[in-house]
């Protein structure tokens, strides 16, 4: 999926995300008051 600038902004203030991670997919469930947001690290990258 590809995740629309404004809500890729917006997790990423919320959530204090810097690059390289990376937004892959945002599951919004209202119901159960659920969002599942899905994070990607390049693989060429070493984690800190």
């Amino acid at each position: 999926m590809t995740v629309p600038a404004a809500l890729d902004h917006h997790y990423r203030e919320l959530l204090g995300l810097v690059r390289p991670w990376k937004i892959t997919d945002i599951v919004l469930d209202v119901s159960t008051q659920r969002v599942d947001i899905t994070l990607e690290w390049p693989a060429e990258r070493k984690v800190p």
